[in-house]
C-alpha cells in the first residue's frame, strides 16, 4: 500500500486502517512525524522488505491535542482515532470496530466550551446499571419564564413528537409577581395511546403552602408560586402536545414549561 500524501488520513482507505502493511523498497525508509514536525517512527529496509506498522502517540498527562492536522492515537485492533480531521473542522472522527474504550478508569469530557452533544443512539447502561427505554429523559420541548397575565395564551409550549408511540412527562411551573384575584390554570392537548384525542385536559397544580392540589389556583394578592406535572402516554400520529395558559382575573407571572420522553 502507498501511504497517503501529506498525512491525508480524510478519505478511505486510509481512515480505517487497523494494521498497515507498508512495503518498503531497496534501501529507502518511511518516516512518520507529528504535528510538530519531529519525527516519531522511522522505517528503514530490511530483509524482507515489509514492517508491519502498530504506531502509539504517547500525550504527557494533562496535555491537550489541539492540532488541526490529523493526529493517530492508536492504530491497531481497535481502530483509527482523529482528533481533527485535516481540513481543521474540529471533528473527532472514529472508524473501526464497534466500539471505543478509555482504559483504565479513565474520563471523556465534552462540550467543555459550551458545545453541544449529538447522540444518534439510546444510552445503554448508566453508572454501571442498564437502562431501559430511551436509557435517560430527553427534553424535547422547553419555555423558559414567558411572561402570562390575566389574557388566554393558547401555545405556552407546543411539540410534535417523532410519529411513535411514547410517553411523555409534562411539567410546569408559574411565579406570580403580582394579582388581584388572577387565575393560574394549565391545559395540556394531545392524543392518547388509543388514539382518542385529549382536549384541553387540566394540569394538576400545587401551590407553595397549601397542602392540598388543585386544577385551578385564584391568587387574591401577593407572590406565590405554583407548579405541576402530569403523565401522558400518546400514539404513533405524531400529533402537537400543546401547553396552554388559561388566564383570568388580573395577574402577572413568569412561566416556564418543559415536555420530557422517558419511553
Amino acid at each position: 500500500m502507498v501511504p497517503p500524501p501529506e498525512s491525508d488520513l480524510s478519505n478511505p482507505p486510509y481512515n480505517a486502517v487497523t494494521a498497515p502493511t507498508f512495503i518498503l523498497g531497496s534501501g529507502k525508509s518511511f518516516t512518520v512525524k507529528d504535528h510538530n514536525g519531529t519525527a516519531i517512527l522511522t522505517l528503514a529496509d530490511g530483509s524482507p522488505d515489509t514492517a508491519v506498522v502498530n504506531p502509539l502517540l504517547t500525550v504527557v498527562a494533562g496535555t491537550d491535542i489541539t492540532t488541526t492536522n490529523v493526529d493517530i492515537l492508536h492504530a491497531g485492533s481497535t481502530g483509527v482515532v482523529l482528533l481533527k480531521s485535516v481540513n481543521g473542522d474540529g471533528d473527532l472522527r472514529y472508524q473501526g470496530p464497534s466500539q471505543i474504550y478509555i482504559i483504565p478508569a479513565g474520563n471523556l469530557i465534552l462540550g467543555t466550551n459550551g458545545g453541544i452533544i449529538i447522540a444518534g443512539a439510546k444510552l445503554s447502561s448508566y453508572n454501571s446499571i442498564a437502562t431501559t427505554g430511551l436509557g435517560v429523559p430527553a427534553i424535547y420541548g422547553a419555555t423558559k419564564q414567558k411572561s402570562e397575565t390575566g389574557a388566554a395564551d393558547a401555545n405556552v409550549l407546543t411539540l410534535t413528537p417523532p410519529a411513535k408511540a411514547g410517553t411523555y412527562h409534562v411539567k410546569v411551573i408559574a411565579n406570580v409577581a403580582s394579582a388581584t384575584n388572577g387565575v393560574v390554570e394549565f391545559t395540556l392537548t394531545y392524543q392518547d395511546s388509543n388514539g382518542n384525542a385529549v382536549s384541553a385536559t387540566t394540569i394538576p397544580l400545587q401551590k407553595a403552602g397549601t397542602a392540598a392540589p388543585a386544577n385551578s389556583f385564584t391568587v387574591a394578592s401577593g407572590i406565590t408560586q405554583i407548579n405541576g406535572f402530569d403523565d401522558i402516554d400518546i400514539d404513533n400520529s405524531a400529533t402537537p402536545i400543546v401547553i396552554a395558559w388559561v388566564g383570568g382575573g388580573t395577574i402577572a407571572a413568569k412561566v416556564s414549561a418543559e415536555i420530557w420522553q422517558s419511553q
